[in-house]
């Protein structure tokens, strides 16, 4: 054939690939440009998105479907919806409050693309009943988190500081508030449980909290757990700030807000004083921003007694000391709700204290507020070692991270004492069991779990492509229930004389997890480990068998095992180098599997 036959065929294919290519464009700017209004609210147009499930238009929960009007391509005004125009499109009504965020180039592509970028725009906060509660102009808006960014075309958790003081859905007046994206928690509830509990703990300075849909630049952008920030203010953590001080009079001995992270770069990058500590990695002073010589000096001086009082208090001695630095009480509730929701983070980040001004009558360290509890009660997307099955065990006060670092963290130093375990038991007995048992199976679930299920299902069905909200909700209260039920037992008062700690540690070079099981004395060791991975295949080209127990080194059936004091048991692996070429081979077929 002459090869002007075969530049004709390339002609008459490419013309078809142009020709498709451009009424998927279409078709997308078509989709781009309709959106909908409400008669007596034109200033908000909304776009629907498309899922697996089709097209979807959230409807805020004051909105009313007879009166939808309607503007594509087609028209330049608004016009009153006739929904057997777009038989596709499936209208779902909110049943919580409204966010609607405006940036100033109205996009959110700058934003997007890195977190640090920075934005001005305009927040207009509409509660379920229809009544505008805020309007206001975004002094600046910018990406927050570290797993909970995600980047371009993500669900993202954003900070956001207004013009003046604004009060946002029942939360305390304030400019800075936290839009928390919470994308893997497919519940949405995880957080909103411990910080109710925390709450209803009378955990010092609980930051508040409330449910919202978002909507940036008119796009349905999901459902959001907004808060106050975590901060020095009235609306935080309300305690004197030594930021206001003058230079000559600043206060030496407060207020301080502080956070223990146990990354190294992560705590030296975030603030200008990271204090490397015995327990927990880095003792982060997130206020004052610019602590003067005096303030480091005296807080590292209040901490090394802190750090050494507690050492003490871990083998069961000088319990007036560390009850005179630290607020013990605060200590107590912050530990039953890292213990009890079996937050992961526990001790390792997101672990805040504060401490205010010395007084005559008061000048202790405070362990509040608790943050960051989405890859709890056994989350199905968290790291977490067993995942359903680990909850007969104890792990905040196992006491060492889960990152291969053997860090201790303050956890574990308080946990192995009788008197703060006692505390804990007469605590959780008193106020945390009624409390989870409400939120969990009582009138207040009821009402949150309704009020949210609509909301989060299409969330899930906008990010996720189904809706996981029901079954994972049911998975969350049958863990929780198995969870209790263990704790029950753990912490009987007549029953934490008895227990002997047997420590175990599941560790090779990729993750290391240390668990607790407090047994009963004089009996065969009788628990149920949870599923872990016993072949395991590291990037550096090590594979880790399991092949046993053992105690100071020494192999151990744990079937005959026969408890008379604390144990720590440790898993053995046999280790095998995997030769170059194979592992060379097989990370670049990784890297290129990847890719595609």
């Amino acid at each position: 054939m002459e090869p002007s036959y075969y530049r004709k065929i390339l002609f008459t294919l490419t013309s078809v690939v142009i020709l498709l290519i451009g009424c998927t464009q279409q078709k997308e700017e078509i989709e781009e440009d309709v959106c909908f209004v409400q008669q007596n609210d034109t200033t908000h147009p909304i776009h629907p998105f498309n899922t697996a499930k089709g097209k979807i238009l959230m409807m805020p929960s004051y909105w009313e479907k007879d009166k939808l009007l309607i503007k594509d391509n087609h028209h330049s005004q608004y016009i009153t919806f006739d929904s057997t125009t777009m038989r596709d499109l499936h209208i779902v009504r909110s049943q919580i409050p409204t966010v609607y965020i405006q940036t100033e180039s109205g996009s959110m592509d700058y934003l997007e693309s890195a977190k640090t970028h920075e934005e001005r725009g305009i927040i207009t906060v509409w509660n379920e009943n229809g009544f505008m509660e805020c309007l206001d102009d975004i002094e600046s808006i910018h990406g927050r988190g570290n797993v909970s960014w995600g980047g371009t075309k993500k669900k993202n958790a954003y900070s956001i500081k207004t013009n003046k003081k604004v009060t946002i859905l029942g939360l305390k007046k304030a400019r800075k508030f936290n839009l928390i994206c919470q994308r893997y928690d497919y519940t949405g509830l995880r957080n909103w449980l411990a910080y109710s509990a925390a709450k209803r703990l009378c955990l010092p300075n609980q930051i508040n909290y409330c449910m919202s849909n978002v909507y940036f630049n008119g796009h349905y952008g999901g459902c959001y757990l907004i808060t106050n920030k975590v901060d020095i203010n009235k609306s935080g953590v309300n305690i004197h700030n030594s930021e206001k001080d003058d230079e000559r009079t600043k206060e030496v001995s407060g207020g301080f807000l502080m956070e223990i992270e146990g990354r190294k770069q992560k705590a030296l990058n975030e603030v200008s004083n990271a204090l490397p500590i015995q327990y927990g990695g880095y003792l982060m002073i997130k206020s004052p921003k610019h602590a003067s010589d005096e303030q480091i000096q005296y807080i590292q001086r209040l901490w090394g007694e802190m750090e050494d009082a507690l050492t003490s208090y871990s083998r069961g001695v000088d319990y007036g000391i560390l009850d005179s630095i630290i607020d013990l009480s605060s200590f107590v509730k912050n530990y039953l709700c890292q213990e009890v929701f079996m937050n992961i983070d526990a001790g390792a980040c997101s672990f805040f204290l504060y401490k205010d001004c010395d007084t005559p009558s008061y000048n202790k360290i405070v362990s509040a507020p608790i943050w960051d509890f989405d890859t709890s009660i056994s989350n199905p997307r968290s790291p977490m070692l067993g995942g359903k099955d680990l909850c007969e065990a104890i792990y905040a006060g196992a006491g060492v991270f889960p990152d291969g670092n053997r860090r201790n963290s303050i956890w574990g130093a308080l946990y192995k004492n009788h008197k703060f375990r006692q505390m804990v038991s007469e605590c959780y007995f008193t106020e945390m069991r009624p409390i989870v048992d409400e939120l969990i199976w009582g009138a207040t679930w009821d009402s949150i779990y309704s009020s949210i299920r609509t909301d989060m299902e299409i969330d899930n069905l906008r990010w996720c492509g189904e809706s996981y909200f029901v079954p994972e909700c049911k998975q969350m209260k049958q863990w929780m229930e198995k969870r209790l039920t263990y704790l029950d037992n753990v912490w009987r008062p007549d029953s934490i004389k008895e227990k002997y700690n047997v420590y175990f540690e599941i560790s090779h070079t990729m993750t290391t997890h240390f668990l607790l099981y407090p047994t009963t004395k004089g009996t065969i060791l009788d628990i149920q480990l949870p599923a872990f991975d016993k072949h395991v295949e590291d990037p550096k080209g090590y594979i880790y068998d399991f092949t046993g127990w053992s105690i100071d080194g020494n192999p151990v059936n744990l079937d005959t095992l026969h408890i008379q004091h604390n144990l720590h048991i440790k898993s053995e692996w046999k280790v095998t180098k995997v030769p170059k070429l194979i592992q060379y081979t097989k990370n670049w077929w990784q890297s290129k599997w990847r890719k595609n």
